[in-house]
């Protein structure tokens, strides 16, 4: 839901979370500027008339909110677990694109 709201509010409520469950480990879905860029040429998306704004290529940036990333994947990497689950053309696509990609601490 975050990604459907603007930065400054999606940084505040980061920052509430942070403060008021120290400790926790929520799970956050970011979106890069590719993805923005592309959602009116998802069919899915297409179907929604929300927008999505926050835009995150960074995860790690997340830390000024008061949050520590202990784990970051993304669609070109996903977990082994559920790559094996994709279709053929999509697990070889990744692999590719994965591999033109520098590596990042993840």
């Amino acid at each position: 839901m975050l990604l459907y709201f603007p930065a400054d509010a999606v940084h505040r409520t980061l920052e509430q979370l942070a403060t008021g469950f120290p400790g926790s480990k929520p799970a956050i879905d970011t979106g890069g500027k590719a993805m923005m860029k592309s959602q009116d040429r998802n069919p899915v998306f297409r179907q929604v008339s929300a927008r999505m704004q926050w835009i995150c290529d960074d995860p790690g940036a997340l830390a000024k909110c008061g949050l520590r990333l202990l784990e970051s994947q993304d669609f070109a990497s996903p977990q082994p677990s559920v790559s094996r689950l994709w279709p053929r053309r999509y697990r070889v696509g990744s692999k590719v694109t994965d591999d033109e990609r520098p590596s990042r601490n993840r």
